[in-house]
Order: C-alpha cells, then structure tokens, then sequence
C-alpha cells in the first residue's frame, strides 16, 4: 500500500474566470508535515480550501488516503481544519467545542466525555473545558481549536495561518505544541502561513508558491542554502542583490545574470589590508546577533554578525574593510524583477 495519504494531481482552481491556481501536483507522505509558504494572495489559502472542498477544482483530482474526493462534499472528506480566526463558538464551553464534531457524528455521551478530556489532558487545556472562548487567551483558544480537529480522528489537518493572531511569545510557544502534537498523535499537517520561521521550524518539507506556480520544494534547510531561483532567494531569509562590479571586486571573479549575498557571509574588518573600504551607516543590536548596513561605492550592503564577532567599539559613520565568505554567493540567470 502506498504511504501517500494526501495527493493533488495538476489542479486548476479558478474564481470565475480568473485562474488563480496553475498545473498544481503534489503528494504527501502519511505523518509529514507540509507547509505551503508565499507572498499574500499567491494561492496558499485557496488550495487548503479545496483540499477542504470549500472551493471546486476546474481540472485535476484531489485523493486522501486513496480515495478520489474531487467532487465529495466537505463533510465527507476526512481532514480536519483549524482556522485563523480558531472559528470556536462563543455562545458554547470549550469542552462543548471540542465535542461539537462527535456530537454531529452521534457518539455515546460517554465515550464523547471519555475523549475530550482524554485530547484536552493531551493539549493541556483540562482546566479550562468549562470556560467560554471570550474567557481564554489566544493560545488557550487555538489548543481548544486544535483539539477540536484532532478528536474526529482525522488523519490529516489544514492549517490556515493557525498562529497569525498571536503575540510572538505565544507563537513560539504554540507552533513548539504543535510539532509536539503531531508527534503524539501521527497526523498529517498541511500548514499554511506567510511565516518564514515557522514554516522553515516545523515542517519536513516547505513548497514555495508564487502566483499559484510552485518554485521550488525542499527542506527549509535546503531552501535557504540552495535557493533554485531569484525569488526563493530573496524570499526565504534576508539577502543582498550585489552589482557585477561591486561583487567583482569584492570577490575577484567575473559574473552573469543576478548575484545574492547572504548577510552572514559578508565579513567586517577593521584591518587595513582586507576587502573593500565601507563606511557603517547602521548598527542595531539584537540580543545574540547584530545587523549592520554598511555604505560602498553607492550601494548598502546588509551583514549580520554575532555579538562577539563584532569589532570592539564601532560605530556609525566608521569606516571597515568587507569582504564576502568563498563561495557563498548565489548566481541565478533569471534576472528577477
């Protein structure tokens, strides 16, 4: 049997006569964990949508766990779904949301009481099962909203932008909660979101969208270091676009088509006898890391360094030597725009 449990095969997806999703395949292996990443408004959304069956394909096929649900309705398709806005009802208990999908299905009372407090012991939410949506905080409410998904039994679950209403503490704290429920219960995520960090922490792969064309697919590890193109380039971390000539001469070698610098691998010297002189036109202190903007031969040039690495006592306006690391830049021929 095959351990593909969620696959998409050359799916069109339109709004009218907008087509908005293009030729779009992939499949997705029983416990992996997905994210779809992009700019706003590339088709992220759309296509959780209609692997939910919110939204109707124009051509291709949708099959989970082996089943063709193209044209199944949203409630006979086994995925779970946690939305943005957690979707809880406000007028109901937190247990009584929890319980909402066994009460439709008409499971014995006792057992629906028996796996609610089974999945809320596992989320850590037991203590608050009797309280009201208004009465918990954010990351209470997206505990109760995943567990709601997760007691149906559903073998894979849709995330849209699930952490995006939450203070940054809290979105740490719960994406952390969300790889660790994974790993307890063995489902399959499908993870939507415009976060960088938290597609690149929590996934096995991360499929970059533009424009409803997939760019490229990988680990987030294999994304930032080997970028298939100017657009994940410059979309997945920070990077400097360098000129031919700037990096000719910071670099000794001759270059076509665009060229990428990651700021971790400029390097910032105060010796007189190495790289190219620059003058400091920023420093910004950043706990463990420092990012500096530094001004050569009109153009800025972004370098990150480690609080340590930084040479004693430099300020704006001082002038340094930067250089870029062997081998670490990026060339591509597309030329992005």
């Amino acid at each position: 049997m095959s351990d593909i449990i969620l696959s998409l095969k050359q799916l069109d997806i339109a709004y009218g006569d907008i087509r908005v999703i293009h030729n779009f395949s992939l499949d997705v292996k029983a416990g992996e964990f997905v994210s779809l990443l992009g700019p706003s408004g590339c088709g992220k959304t759309t296509i959780l949508r209609t692997i939910a069956g919110f939204i109707g394909a124009a051509n291709g096929s949708i099959h989970l766990d082996g089943r063709d649900v193209t044209n199944e309705p949203a409630e006979r398709r086994d995925v779970g779904i946690v939305f943005q806005n957690y979707a809880l009802f406000p007028t109901m208990s937190a247990f009584e949301n929890i319980a909402f999908g066994l009460r439709v299905a008409k499971t014995p009372e006792n057992e629906i009481k028996a796996r609610v407090e089974d999945i809320a012991e596992a989320s850590g939410i037991s203590a608050q099962l009797q309280k009201k949506p208004s009465e918990m905080s954010g990351g209470q409410q997206q505990r109760v909203a995943i567990a709601r998904a997760l007691i149906t039994g559903a073998k894979v679950l849709l995330f849209d932008e699930p952490l995006s209403n939450l203070d940054s503490k809290v979105r740490v704290a719960m994406r952390r909660e969300i790889k660790r429920l994974q790993s307890e219960f063995g489902f399959t995520a499908f993870f939507v979101t415009h976060d960088q960090e938290e597609a690149m922490s929590l996934s096995d792969r991360v499929l970059v969208l533009r424009d409803g064309i997939t760019e490229q697919i990988g680990s987030g590890k294999d994304l930032y270091a080997n970028p298939a193109n100017s657009f994940v380039c410059e979309f997945i971390g920070d990077s400097n676009r360098i000129s031919h000539h700037l990096v000719e001469r910071l670099t000794g070698n001759k270059f076509d088509g665009s060229v990428y610098v990651r700021p971790e691998d400029i390097s910032i010297s105060t010796a007189s006898d190495i790289g190219e002189k620059a003058t400091i036109s920023l420093i910004e202190h950043l706990g463990a890391q420092v990012h500096l903007e530094c001004a050569l031969q009109g153009e800025t040039l972004h370098a990150s360094l480690f609080g340590y690495d930084l040479p004693a006592q430099l300020k704006v306006g001082d002038e340094v030597r930067i250089s870029v690391r062997n081998n670490s830049w990026h060339q591509f021929s597309d030329n992005l725009k």
